[in-house]
């Protein structure tokens, strides 16, 4: 069976990058059909990320510059299609497509969103395309039905009705399908392919990297920082007994280096004393290398619409998780920073990781039987 990925693995960031790997090794490894994914990208999202590479500050410009070109270098190492395109028109994309696939799996990511600037629609719903069997794997979305219009919510319910399996990352994103699916039909949760994908750590390689590519002391406790607004780097205090990372952003005051690449980025999350992050991927490595981390929100929405506040909450972890809006905000990260320097955040996430890699299943279930 020849199977086509539909994701967001051209976004400039690591966690994009690496669900559209996984997802793409897992599927092969417990299958067996030929997949790939479907080198596509719509222009619209092009134009944003290079719109990106114009924030003010030479020393950030530089910087989100390197790490375009970094990502942009890397998705030659990406199993993909031997075509490519990139356009925002669906009739095109279903010509790109006609024929060359039995199954198409859309997701994961946020690909199932109806706003933002990825216009809707969008050929991540597949409309119009034909002669294909179509399933979602870990989608997500943060889409409010109440504030759809009538047209939009017409399509959607089309558009879903084409899927023969539709499964979500997130609680919010599963009753907003599930309000769209055909009578009697319903999504199943399962986990992101990050968490069902066996990474190879290695600490050793990983405590090499932050000395090599941000030059830190190995006497000292090292917090790797995701941080795409600088909410969290505002709170951060600068002491002589621990040292800050970016693992993402440029951010004066702390170590930073725009040239780590996804499987670098890995193995110096695992290598670090800590994760302090914004990034839902972040966390995610984080779980699955046992390395202690403070998720923070950085939307106003609180819990409702966020994926990673849904993971922790069905895995008991909440006491993982601070939003932006939290009067306590500078207080919770101090207190987190704290525990790190004292050797109080011993993890270990093996029964969560079992947990959610067997969600997983339900997903390759259904595609193998």
């Amino acid at each position: 069976m020849k199977v086509g990925i539909l994701t967001y693995h051209r976004s400039i960031n690591y966690g994009a990058y690496l669900q559209a790997l996984c997802l793409q090794k897992e599927l092969s490894r417990r299958t067996g059909y030929d997949v790939e994914i479907i080198d596509f990208d719509m222009a619209s999202a092009a134009g944003y990320y290079k719109s990106k590479l114009k924030e003010s500050g030479l020393r950030r410009k530089i910087y989100n510059i390197r790490r375009y070109m970094m990502f942009t270098g890397m998705r030659k190492y990406l199993p993909l299609s031997e075509d490519s395109l990139v356009t925002d028109d669906i009739d095109e994309f279903n010509r790109f497509v006609k024929d060359r696939y039995d199954l198409i799996v859309v997701g994961s990511d946020e690909v199932w969103m109806a706003g933002g600037f990825r216009p809707f629609p969008n050929p991540y719903w597949l409309p119009g395309t034909e002669g294909v069997r179509k399933v979602t794997c870990a989608v997500s979305g943060r889409n409010r039905t109440d504030e759809l219009d009538a047209e939009t919510k017409n399509a959607i319910t089309k558009y879903l009705s084409d899927f023969e399996f539709v499964t979500v990352r997130d609680f919010a994103t599963g009753q907003f399908t599930d309000s769209f699916l055909p009578e009697g039909c319903r999504s199943a949760i399962i986990c992101d392919p990050t968490l069902a994908y066996d990474f190879d750590f290695d600490r050793e390689e990983g405590r090499r990297l932050l000395h090599s590519r941000f030059h830190t002391d190995p006497r000292k406790k090292v917090i790797a920082v995701m941080d795409s607004t600088g909410e969290i780097v505002r709170h951060l205090e600068v002491r002589k007994d621990i040292q800050f990372i970016s693992l993402y952003s440029y951010y004066p005051g702390l170590k930073n280096n725009p040239d780590v690449k996804p499987e670098e980025w890995v193995q110096i999350i695992a290598a670090s004393d800590a994760v302090v992050t914004a990034f839902f991927h972040g966390m995610c490595i984080a779980l699955k290398s046992d390395t202690p981390f403070l998720f923070c929100e950085e939307r106003d929405e609180k819990n409702e619409f966020s994926k990673g506040y849904d993971l922790l909450k069905r895995n008991g972890l909440e006491d993982h998780y601070v939003n932006r809006t939290d009067k306590m905000l500078k207080e919770k990260i101090e207190e987190f920073v704290d525990a790190v320097v004292s050797g109080q955040t011993e993890a270990d996430f093996g029964e969560i990781r079992k947990n959610e890699r067997a969600k997983f299943d339900i997903f390759i279930d259904h595609l193998t039987k």
